[in-house]
């Protein structure tokens, strides 16, 4: 299984406060945390590894004992960059440039160009900054 945390990533954890991943260990995912006390080990799924615990702790968000996130935030994407898109008929991948995103949903232009009149009207099912057919 591989680990959602990589080397790098900003985590909370609500006993700790903020850390940064300083290490991610290739054969078992297991992860080191730097926070401003020491190093403190999880497991893959953000779970301490000295503990029995089994629930995770170790979030991308800040959190209260009332819950937290794993999900990692999307990055915003600059208008005009070149993406790979799929539409909601999600028939093929396309490329375009990007636009923006309004009420939820991304937006590019259409016909590759980078232009407000020709916001594409086909809404974006997925997007990739990234070819996601490789």
């Amino acid at each position: 299984m591989i680990s959602k945390f990589q080397k790098g990533d900003n985590v909370f954890d609500h006993a700790y406060g903020w850390g940064i991943i300083s290490r991610v260990n290739i054969d078992t995912s297991d992860l080191t945390v730097n926070f401003h006390y020491g190093d403190i080990y999880y497991n893959q799924d953000g779970s301490y590894v000295e503990c029995d615990q089994t629930e995770p702790t170790l979030s991308f968000t800040n959190y209260t004992l009332e819950g937290f996130s794993q999900e990692r935030p999307e990055r915003p994407i600059e208008k005009n960059t070149l993406v790979y898109y799929m539409s909601m008929s999600k028939s093929r991948w396309q490329i375009g440039y990007y636009c923006d995103k309004k009420e939820g949903k991304h937006r590019v232009f259409a016909n590759q160009y980078k232009s407000d009149s020709a916001i594409s009207e086909i809404g974006v099912h997925e997007i990739s900054l990234a070819n996601p057919l490789l």
